[in-house]
């Protein structure tokens, strides 16, 4: 009897144990939850972070990550979500867009999402960016996908963004348009379109660099015109400049000399022939005798007038 009764003592202690062990929830780091009651088969409100809870008997985590989720259409079979996204654009080409995104589950809106989308919940996330990406593919011409690319990409990223924001309950913090394929015939028109715009843009730009050039020759040329101007100017201004200064000196040198010969000649009493007969001999005496030369004039021979004498 004794021994019986430490059996089941031992067995209700082994349950006892299991019980409080099972009452503890453990979420990874990686890992967000909501707390589940086996019992009466419902989901709490309240999100549980990484770590060991205490959650009760009967109660058990639903798991979810907490870090970002891939989900991608590409050619990559191994990590894609499905092939690349085929669409038409806005004039009715066929596309082909490799396009990846990742989105993140938000602790305070995990609830809402759970109840909403259920455990299921990644495969509708798939099939809801397929839908919103090949939408948007649809607004815009074929001749768009190569000229503004990263404006379409931006604006896609904004749509899937809102709308996974507001529908889904996640955020989509990364965005990536990786490729985009159209019919080759259209491809090659546009490619040699591009080519002949850079050809375009190329010769602009060598025109407006000749332009400059030759504006900045024009410029010098000008300059060049005024500094010879300027020279001129000033060479004509200090010709014109001593002129005026050699005349105001030999004027008063005249002046001078017109008053000193006035002078002299008050000193011969107004005769002229006298005072030019002393300047002749003033000359004369100044003049170095070594430079000098006279003429005597003989006139003897010469014949003479009757009644004049005849100077010997």
């Amino acid at each position: 009897m004794g021994q019986a009764i430490l059996v089941c003592a031992g067995v209700a202690g082994l349950i006892l144990l299991f019980l409080i062990y099972s009452a503890w929830g453990v979420l990874e780091p990686w890992e967000v939850g909501l707390d589940y009651n086996m019992v009466t088969q419902s989901v709490s409100e309240d999100a549980w972070g990484s770590g060991r809870h205490w959650i009760g008997v009967g109660h058990t985590f639903v798991r979810f990550p907490s870090t970002v989720i891939t989900v991608q259409f590409s050619h990559d079979v191994a990590d894609s979500s499905g092939g690349p996204l085929r669409s038409r654009t806005s004039d009715g080409l066929e596309v082909s867009l490799e396009i990846s995104f990742q989105y993140q589950i938000q602790r305070d809106s995990l609830y809402k999402m759970y109840t909403t989308f259920g455990p299921e919940y990644h495969d509708l996330f798939v099939k809801m960016g397929m839908d919103l990406l090949t939408v948007a593919s649809t607004k815009h011409p074929a001749r768009a996908f190569f000229v503004n690319r990263t404006m379409i990409g931006n604006m896609m990223e904004e749509t899937l963004r809102g709308h996974f924001r507001t529908a889904a309950f996640v955020e989509v913090p990364l965005f990536q348009f990786q490729a985009v394929s159209l019919p080759q015939e259209f491809e090659a028109a546009i490619k040699e379109t591009q080519v002949a715009e850079q050809k375009i843009k190329r010769m602009q730009a060598q025109q407006r660099m000749r332009i400059v050039e030759y504006e900045t020759e024009v410029i010098q040329a000008q300059r060049y015109t005024k500094v010879r101007q300027q020279e001129a100017t000033g060479i004509a201004e200090s010709i014109a400049l001593k002129n005026a200064a050699e005349i105001q000196s030999l004027n008063a040198s005249q002046i001078c000399a017109a008053t000193a010969f006035e002078r002299v000649l008050e000193l011969f009493h107004g005769d002229t022939s006298e005072l030019l007969k002393y300047m002749k001999v003033r000359a004369m005496r100044d003049h170095p005798s070594s430079h000098s030369i006279l003429g005597i004039k003989d006139d003897i021979d010469l014949p003479h007038r009757t009644g004049e004498p005849v100077n010997v």
